[in-house]
């Protein structure tokens, strides 16, 4: 952000604090300062930008209202919408990013760069095909750029097109050898392919160019634990700790693969062996608490996660995993700040809105906690979890068809689990003792089929049971 025009001495002294404290981290501070400058000058439209991003670590909602404000006092300039632009792109801001570098692209058709910036939003939306034409109309202008080859190649591979995708990481790797990013990405593509010998190559290949062995071994092996590859992450992180044991980096690495395979014990020792070696770390606290809570040892975990997040506020799976330590001690009004923390943070954290629909069902109110599980499901349609949910939230309102559409989703997706057959076995005994419930001719169909499937997943569990034993 820059200070743009004249907007008076003591404005632009406020919006120069506020950048201090925003660049310290602070960003509660922050947004105070900017607000102080906007009330001095309400078309300081740095200021209203300031404020936005600020309120970005604190509360999506709010962020977004000054960041549309600002957008729409900005003249029309290429270079600051792209400026704009760029400062959210790793925000979850996708549709005002691809509209900044729109309006830009209006002004400017030539730049390959604002093209790129616009294809990485898209991708960010999982909208592969716009991505690519973006990135395509990128190489057309400059066919030098190491970076779009890259984006191009994810986007491809994300689009089932995993031959076209290496060719065009390799090309990334041509135009960019020292860059380590597009090795860690071709060894993304090696684990998608079952090539797991030559991905953990080409991540030591990446290793070589980078500045900091081990912490490049570390970041290498959560690559390859996004990409799945479990093995080739702990080969990565033991050699880190090899090179050098007492390395908090490595130590709070190890201590992540481990949480990931619900080792908490030893989860436990790497983590508080990484706060120990760097207690300003925010986030080897975080492991500390999470190993924890997954012990069952919340009062320990909520300390671990008070520590971490006099650190670093600003990570929505502290607030989190701290509702959900004292949510199990029975602390639920505190567990619902910290759950409400988080969505205003992260309005797309799945796990936080469960909770918060969970503790609302826990105090009657159950119509508040249908509208958290409907976030959910839209969050992730394919989880079943939040739609079994929901369709106990709504057979409990007395939502029947409601109920049932949800319950018809829980059976499209998950349809032979034991907490499906269940379900339908709770929802069946709604029609036994209440046969004269009115709904909705569709649904009733669909009930009697779900009650049959219900008694036909019963009859077989049991007899298979039987069988068994």
């Amino acid at each position: 952000m820059k200070d743009y025009g004249s907007v008076g001495s003591k404005a632009s002294g406020l919006y120069r604090r506020g950048m201090e404290m925003y660049d310290a981290g602070k960003y509660k501070e922050a947004a105070k300062l900017f607000k102080g400058a906007l009330k001095l000058h309400p078309r300081y439209t740095d200021a209203c930008w300031g404020v936005g991003l600020a309120m970005l670590q604190i509360n999506h909602t709010t962020a977004a209202k000054y960041l549309h404000w600002a957008v729409s006092m900005v003249p029309a300039d290429p270079d600051r919408y792209m400026k704009m632009g760029t400062d959210l792109i790793d925000t979850n801001q996708h549709e005002l990013v691809a509209d900044l570098f729109e309006r830009a692209i209006k002004l400017a058709p030539t730049s390959a760069y604002a093209h790129h910036h616009r294809g990485i939003a898209f991708m960010k939306t999982d909208d592969y095909d716009e991505a690519i034409a973006c990135f395509d109309k990128s190489i057309g202008i400059d066919p030098t750029n190491s970076d779009v080859y890259r984006h191009k190649g994810i986007a491809l591979a994300n689009n089932g097109l995993p031959a076209k995708a290496m060719r065009c990481c390799q090309k990334a790797i041509r135009l960019g050898p020292d860059d380590m990013e597009n090795y860690h990405v071709k060894a993304q593509l090696l684990i998608n392919q079952d090539r797991s010998a030559e991905a953990f190559n080409t991540f030591k290949k990446a290793i070589k160019i980078g500045s900091d062995v081990i912490e490049d071994h570390c970041d290498a092996a959560m690559v390859a634990m996004k990409s799945g590859d479990m093995s080739i992450a702990h080969a990565l992180v033991d050699e880190a700790l090899r090179l050098n044991p007492h390395h908090a980096v490595a130590n709070r690495a190890k201590s992540s693969l481990l949480l990931e395979h619900s080792q908490n014990e030893e989860a436990l020792h790497y983590a508080a062996e990484a706060a120990r070696l760097n207690p300003n770390d925010p986030y080897s606290h975080y492991n500390k608490g999470t190993a924890l809570m997954f012990l069952d040892r919340y009062r320990e975990a909520v300390k671990s996660f008070d520590i971490s997040l006099n650190l670093d506020p600003y990570y929505p799976s502290t607030h989190h995993n701290m509702g959900s330590s004292l949510m199990q001690m029975g602390d639920f009004v505190q567990a619902a700040a910290c759950f409400m923390k988080t969505i205003d943070m992260n309005p797309k954290h799945f796990n936080a809105h469960i909770n918060m629909a969970r503790i609302l069902e826990m105090q009657n109110k159950g119509d508040e906690a249908i509208d958290f599980l409907k976030n959910a499901t839209e969050i992730e349609p394919y989880n079943p979890l939040a739609w079994r949910m929901l369709t106990l939230s709504y057979m409990k309102s007395g939502d029947i068809d409601q109920g049932l559409s949800a319950l018809t989703e829980v059976a499209n997706l998950d349809p032979n689990s034991a907490e499906t057959i269940n379900l339908a076995l709770h929802v069946k005994k709604y029609f036994d003792d209440e046969p004269d419930y009115d709904i909705s001719p569709t649904n009733r169909k669909q009930s009697r089929r779900l009650s049959k499937d219900a008694w036909s997943y019963w009859n077989y569990e049991h007899n298979t049971d039987d069988k068994k034993s």
